[in-house]
């Protein structure tokens, strides 16, 4: 019976070590499909690698799948809209367009070309895109309730365990 509920332990101990490791990994992946490229795109140097950026970003967006709903999961508001953040990142990419259309020979003395960019990036700035929040509500909560129930599990078959172990010889 002691060997059943060590092995029974381990397996706990490991699969919930298992869920914890890809629950972050998959938050790491949020962050890096969504709010780095639009770190990059704050950062640009260009006007083109500002709209590579941020397409890539968007993509990020569509592959998970935040086109829509909130990632509060109690408060939802206009911070957390991801209907009017899609909308956001859309008209910035429409001003990039717009921006880009400046002949590239123009654009080093250009005040016009130099006040657009740095307003796009100061747009961006701004721009709050709660992706890591919207994973939490979406698929990250899944992860973690089935953590709790694995270390509940857990935490009954070492009481189990004790109670075998110390008050129970004859097993």
């Amino acid at each position: 019976m002691k060997g059943v509920l060590a092995f029974v332990a381990v397996v706990l101990l490991a699969f919930s070590i298992g869920l914890t490791v890809g629950c972050v990994a998959q938050n790491i992946s949020v962050n890096n499909d969504v709010n780095a490229w639009l770190t990059r795109a704050q950062v640009a140097a260009d006007i083109e690698d500002m709209m590579i950026y941020l397409d890539r970003a968007e993509q990020g967006l569509d592959d998970r799948n935040m086109n829509s709903g909130h990632s509060g999961v109690v408060i939802k508001n206009a911070a957390n809209d991801f209907t009017l953040i899609r909308q956001n990142i859309d008209r910035i990419q429409e001003r990039a367009g717009q921006l880009s259309k400046t002949p590239v020979e123009q654009r080093g003395g250009d005040a016009a070309y130099q006040q657009g960019l740095d307003d796009l990036r100061g747009t961006l700035r701004e721009l709050s895109v709660p992706a890591e929040g919207y994973y939490w509500r979406h698929d990250g909560l899944l992860y973690l309730i089935s953590v709790w129930f694995v270390w509940a599990l857990l935490v009954v078959v070492a009481i189990i365990a004790g109670y075998v172990i110390f008050f129970r010889d004859s097993y």
